[in-house]
């Protein structure tokens, strides 16, 4: 079982950028507010996407990434003392056999979060990881735990586990095989006794609260390097050097404010044969201005709408 040691802390929910704000926390290793889920979009589907998308287009404005984890299960119903720890665990499963029967996803980085007695949040985060699978059953459990330092209250709630709209990859194509996932927490009160949930269940609707747990995976993309991330000038160009299924396909880059406010967006299409590509945009809002000083946010969606990089980005 490969197990993480986090710090906790519990949180107000935030406004309407804080999704945005979560995303930069999970890439960062950092924690952050909880708010406003985007827009569903139609591509998303435990089906694979169309063969019939072409490079001449780009993926619609908010989409959601079709493979990414929301998967909510009911929640602790307790009051733990200062001192106690608070458990996730997540686990994958093939539900298509891939040649040999084996697979390796990569899965971004994972928050479990968990609503408390007086409005707030405590949130467990877990880093980026290749996850091997073997054969049809779950794989090994992937769990971070950590320590309560003052007494909280959970009201039974929804817990979720998330990857902020990051798509979980794998080296295979779309349409490749199928996985589900499925999560649990457990608690330990500091003054005795260990509760833990049942592993979470099936979810096949999409909606604000939750995506379908079977999907399949996006094709895998890594990045080699890119362009400072911070002291950049507005008007230049910021570039990901991208590695992985980069080849006859194309992305679609966006810049975004703090805020999640979308302020230019590019569509770069890839030649047949390519180990690596320079997915680039012009730190500029659309019409050629140059963007001012401040944080920003680029993401990078590959022709499926799947989220697959994201980077926040500082304009000197």
């Amino acid at each position: 079982m490969k197990r993480i040691h986090r710090r906790i802390r519990t949180e107000r929910t935030g406004s309407a950028s804080a999704w945005i704000a979560l995303l930069v926390g999970l890439v960062l290793g950092v924690m952050s507010g909880l708010s406003v889920v985007p827009t569903a979009s139609s591509r998303h589907s435990v089906a694979p996407p169309g063969a019939s998308a072409t490079a001449s287009g780009c993926a619609p404005s908010g989409i959601r990434s079709p493979d990414s984890l929301l998967i909510p299960t009911a929640g602790p119903r307790a009051s733990l003392a200062a001192g106690s720890s608070v458990r996730a665990s997540y686990q994958a499963q093939l539900l298509t056999a891939p040649p040999g029967n084996r697979a390796s996803l990569f899965v971004p980085s994972v928050q479990a979060s968990f609503p408390t007695t007086t409005g707030g949040r405590v949130q467990i985060y877990l880093h980026p990881a290749w996850l091997p699978i073997t054969g049809t059953g779950w794989s090994k459990s992937v769990t971070a735990s950590t320590k309560i330092s003052s007494a909280v209250g959970f009201p039974h709630g929804n817990a979720t586990l998330s990857t902020a709209w990051l798509a979980v990859m794998a080296n295979t194509t779309y349409g490749g095989y199928q996985v589900q996932f499925r999560w649990m927490w457990a608690t330990t009160n500091a003054t005795g006794g260990t509760t833990k949930s049942p592993w979470s269940g099936a979810v096949n609707a999409s909606t604000s609260s939750q995506q379908p747990t079977r999907f399949f995976p996006a094709p895998y993309v890594g990045v080699v390097s890119t362009t400072p991330l911070t002291g950049a000038a507005g008007g230049s160009t910021f570039t990901a050097n991208l590695s992985g299924n980069v080849s006859s396909t194309f992305f679609r880059i966006l810049t975004e404010s703090g805020t999640g406010h979308e302020l230019n967006s590019v569509c770069r299409t890839t030649a047949a044969g390519l180990t690596t590509f320079n997915a680039s945009i012009p730190l500029d809002y659309a019409n050629g201005t140059a963007l001012p000083s401040g944080s920003y946010i680029v993401h990078i969606h590959n022709e499926g709408g799947a989220i697959v990089v994201f980077k926040q980005v500082r304009v000197r």
